[in-house]
């Protein structure tokens, strides 16, 4: 692909999302942005993700592509 085209293609789809998340902002209820400079965006604080478990044996049963299996 020709870097022009590449580039150009890369600002549309970047202009365009931004344009979707200006749009989106001010029904947003978990974000809040101010004028002020020092912390003019606010997010609503969300539950914390379960920890993931790990297996101590998981390298042996589940072997990295391209890793020997034992």
């Amino acid at each position: 692909m020709d870097p022009t085209e590449f580039c150009d293609s890369l600002r549309e789809e970047m202009t365009s999302a931004l344009a979707r998340l200006n749009d989106a902002l001010p029904s947003l209820d978990w974000v809040e942005i101010s004028d002020r400079k020092a912390g003019a965006i606010k997010l609503t604080p969300i539950e914390a993700a379960p920890s993931r478990v790990t297996c101590a044996g998981s390298r042996t049963r589940w072997p990295a592509a391209g890793a020997p299996s034992h």
